[in-house]
């Protein structure tokens, strides 16, 4: 059947493209949800909230640093917006603009850097560096 089914206590609406799951230092499990594009937290104990909600598009990457901060990639934007532990916005990279500008995943190093990597058709196509 083509209805959407509910999950999770009527989250998400299925079908949906739950991406990426990371978990931030306090054990909470977030969910990039790129058809809703919104992030959503589901705690220890199993309750689920919208954590973001608004400045995305099409979430398909997540990464924490080490002060709790959560880095998204976004597809549709071509961006990756960095968001505080309570899920201000701090911070918005831009991958460029064009047809082929798409941000896909953004992951911490071990040197405190962050790289984002971009593909289109499962083609990388660059890697952008930032500092915190």
């Amino acid at each position: 059947s083509d209805s959407p089914k509910t999950s999770l206590n009527g989250l998400y609406k299925l079908p949906a493209c739950l991406c990426v799951l990371a978990f931030d230092s306090m054990g909470n499990l977030y969910v990039a949800n790129f058809w809703n594009s919104t992030v959503e937290k589901i705690t220890p104990a199993g309750v689920p909230t919208v954590f973001i909600s608004t400045s995305l598009s099409n979430p398909e990457g997540l990464a924490f640093d080490s002060m709790g901060n959560l880095y998204v990639s976004n597809f549709g934007s071509s961006t990756v917006r960095k968001f505080s532990s309570t899920g201000a916005l701090l911070h918005t990279f831009s991958l460029g603009s064009g047809a082929n500008s798409y941000a896909q995943s953004v992951k911490e190093l071990p040197n405190g850097h962050y790289m984002l990597v971009g593909s289109r058709y499962q083609t990388t196509f660059g890697v952008g560096w930032w500092m915190t």
